[in-house]
């Protein structure tokens, strides 16, 4: 398992360049030349706007291609959009547009596009910004905005302009492939969500890397789609992913349009991913809801200050469930911690088969404690119709420890993981003690056979008054 350690700045820079790339790409056209469904149509289609930059220049931000491109002069031919779609459901607003190179020599790079909403007045709305890393000659590919309006505003007219660059360059196939497709329904929301799976057969890292999902009726057409981010695609691995979907109707097919973002980083070096190892892990379905967790070691010699969760729940047939994303704790090293994370629903029609799990380093700094100062005694199950986990927390410290929390695990007679638990608590006197409850998932009425806590240290925890 490689993991990349994730930059702090990431997301300034991203948000830089998108208010960047609003700024400088070409306004919408006319109202007048905007294409508006005539009553009671539901399949609206959205006008493509071509107005690439004469003389481009390269993005002076970070490039998420691997190596220097040479940028050619574009004609503004290069990119065409045949189909599109847009359509509004209260305030959200989902349009798809397709987008293809039908330059057979060469590869469009950096591609930005904007997508514009307006309404009836000619008034815009609103604009999404979408970026596709390339695209080879005469490949196409498909690109979903969401857009939250505000309330009362409705959607008359869609389009969308773009800029990009030309280069001679043969792209090598990308390693990430999507697969296994599926769509669930929940009734009690009236909404659908989209999973599927996503494999890396290259040893680098993938961070931030976007998936649209285009919906597709009997007949071909489009009627929605979705889109979202994965946050870690480990190197030689596959995660599954979830995102939402807006369509009219229950999808007939779901294709899906992976592409690297502004914020994408790959890298096949890190060190940081060995120091932390899973020592125990399980998840077991208790109605409907998965319980469980795992327990870790920091195997190295540096402080972990923070490190990440994803855990992928998979159907009998491979297809993904469901997807659990969390931020784990200061962890010391050599030290050993249990966590437990919230209990993920499976959606209906889910036929639990296995589970994956990756843990992944974020963060490694100095601090000034050598060692977790925590400790915990006299770890009690309380049984009840809301079972609770007590325990007397203990500061080995000379000074007050803030913000702290602590996980607890509980064991059956086979010494398997069968649920837990987690608490915040506020502050743990200087060499003092403080008493700690923490509400788990009932499992029966049999009470478990081991009870483990682990008190932590946060990012956010301080020391002293």
């Amino acid at each position: 398992m490689l993991v990349k350690n994730r930059l702090t700045y990431l997301s300034m820079v991203g948000i830089i360049l998108l208010i960047t790339i609003a700024c400088n790409i070409p306004s919408s056209p006319p109202v007048d030349d905007l294409i508006s469904p005539p009553p009671g149509q539901v399949l609206p289609e959205a006008q493509v706007v071509v107005t690439p930059k004469p003389d481009p220049e390269p993005d002076p931000g970070p490039n998420p291609v691997a190596n220097p491109i040479p940028l050619l002069k574009p004609t503004g031919d290069e990119l065409k959009s045949a189909k599109s779609y847009f359509n509004q459901e209260q305030n959200v607003l989902v349009s798809v547009f397709e987008l293809e190179n039908v330059n057979t020599k060469y590869a469009l790079t950096d591609i930005y596009t904007l997508v514009h909403a307006f309404d009836a007045n000619g008034t815009e709305l609103k604009t999404a910004t979408k970026f596709i890393d390339f695209l080879l000659p005469g490949e196409k590919t498909m690109i979903v905005s969401d857009l939250w309006l505000a309330e009362g505003e409705v959607t008359d007219s869609v389009t969308i302009d773009w800029d990009f660059g030309l280069s001679e360059n043969v792209y090598a196939e990308s390693p990430l492939q999507t697969h296994s497709p599926r769509v669930f329904y929940n009734e009690s929301l009236e909404a659908y969500s989209i999973t599927g799976a996503i494999s890396n057969s290259s040893p680098s890292t993938y961070l931030e890397f976007q998936v649209n999902a285009v919906g597709f009726n009997n007949a071909g057409e489009i009627i929605g789609g979705g889109y979202t981010f994965i946050t870690h695609i480990p190197g030689n691995n596959k995660v599954g992913f979830r995102l939402p979907g807006y369509f009219e109707e229950e999808p007939a097919s779901i294709e899906f349009f992976p592409s690297k973002s502004l914020m994408t980083i790959d890298d096949d070096t890190s060190a940081l991913h060995q120091n932390l190892e899973i020592v125990e892990s399980n998840y077991i379905r208790y109605q409907s809801e998965m319980e469980g967790g795992f327990i870790i070691k920091n195997v190295g010699n540096q402080v972990i200050n923070r490190f990440d969760t994803y855990l992928t729940f998979y159907d009998q047939d491979g297809s993904t469930c469901e997807v659990s994303i969390s931020t784990g704790n200061l962890i010391f090293p050599g030290e050993t911690a249990g966590i437990s994370s919230f209990s993920p629903y499976l959606p209906q029609g889910c036929n639990f088969g296995e589970y994956e799990l990756i843990i992944i380093p974020i963060e490694s700094s100095g601090h000034e404690l050598s060692n977790n100062p925590l400790k915990t005694e006299n770890v009690q199950y309380v049984p009840g119709s809301f079972p609770t986990v007590t325990m007397t927390i203990i500061n080995t410290f000379s000074k007050s420890i803030n913000d702290a929390v602590v996980s607890v695990l509980l064991f059956n007679n086979q010494d398997e993981i069968i649920s837990g638990g987690l608490t915040y608590v506020d502050t743990i006197p200087a060499n003092g003690t403080v008493e700690a409850s923490v509400q788990v998932t009932s499992i029966g009425e049999e009470a478990p056979a081991r009870i483990d806590a682990y008190p932590a240290l946060t990012t956010w925890t301080t020391i002293g008054d």
